[in-house]
């Protein structure tokens, strides 16, 4: 079995003039953001919520995390990951972006595209808009990533389908835009 290994960080961004952190958890190897959250503190956050869905979505523990000096990062993945037996856990703390080595990059590729994004949208005017769900929607399911097989999105990379539905005359990323929406409805109504 591979080793497990997460990249967190933070970007800083702002609602209303509001400052605001998006936290997030990303696999290293899929490039899929496995949670996020959002925060009106940095130094003070506690990201143990943050780590815990992410184990639960994936059914595996983190044996390396790529972080920021955050001190809530390394205490934090102590408390969700750290274990008696079995592999330890290792946490890299990437401080400085000067440095010669910086095993952060694939994280901060996320953070280049929601800034990306914002900027067009002129920031966020509402604490509920919902466009950074759909940021990460589209990054982990429509975005093509260079440094994936094939260019896949990273939904393809842990073997998510979203298959268009067949003879559509439609373009295709639409169709599976549709699709996926679809999919969700669907859903929801037998979650209800």
């Amino acid at each position: 079995m591979p080793i497990c290994m997460w990249h967190v960080d933070e970007l800083f961004f702002k609602i209303l003039k509001m400052e605001r952190y998006l936290f997030a958890v990303m696999d290293h190897s899929s490039r899929f953001v496995l949670s996020f959250e959002i925060s009106s503190l940095k130094n003070g956050v506690d990201p143990t919520e943050l780590f815990s869905r992410a184990a639960e979505r994936t059914h595996r523990l983190s044996r390396i995390l790529v972080g920021d000096g955050l001190q809530g990062f390394c205490k934090a993945a102590k408390n969700v990951f750290y274990r008696m037996t079995g592999p330890r856990f290792v946490h890299i703390r990437e401080i400085h972006l000067q440095n010669m080595f910086n095993q952060n990059n694939i994280y901060e590729r996320l953070n280049g595209t929601f800034k990306e994004r914002l900027k067009c949208t002129r920031g966020l005017k509402s604490e509920d808009s919902g466009i950074i769900h759909l940021m990460i929607i589209n990054y982990n399911f429509f975005r093509k990533h260079t440094g994936l097989k094939n260019n896949m999105a990273p939904a393809e990379a842990i073997g998510i389908r979203i298959v268009p539905t067949p003879g559509s005359s439609m373009a295709y990323n639409r169709e599976k835009w549709i699709t996926f929406i679809e999919n969700a409805a669907i859903h929801n109504a037998v979650a209800a």
